[in-house]
């Protein structure tokens, strides 16, 4: 695991609810999960995990994910506090 601090974004790459895609961007990531807000900025604990077999797409704090098949790589974010 890791601990970044991270300014939430609206707009980027995003795949997967929850657990995302290693070339999900992060700063979305942390919005979708509802670990900061959009220009909020805060520290994340960032879990790595392994291969998943598909992630799914969904709408969550007003950020759009997509769906992806398999992909080699995945996290999961968590707030830690805000800045």
């Amino acid at each position: 695991m890791f601990f970044f601090r991270v300014t939430g974004a609206a707009e980027g790459s995003l795949w997967g609810t929850d657990t995302y895609t290693l070339d999900s961007s992060l700063a979305v990531a942390a919005v979708h999960s509802g670990a900061v807000r959009p220009g909020q900025t805060g520290v994340v604990k960032v879990t790595i995990l392994g291969p998943q077999p598909a992630f799914q797409g969904t709408v969550q704090s007003g950020v759009t994910s997509q769906d992806y098949g398999h992909y080699d790589g995945s996290y999961r974010v968590k707030r830690v506090r805000e800045d």
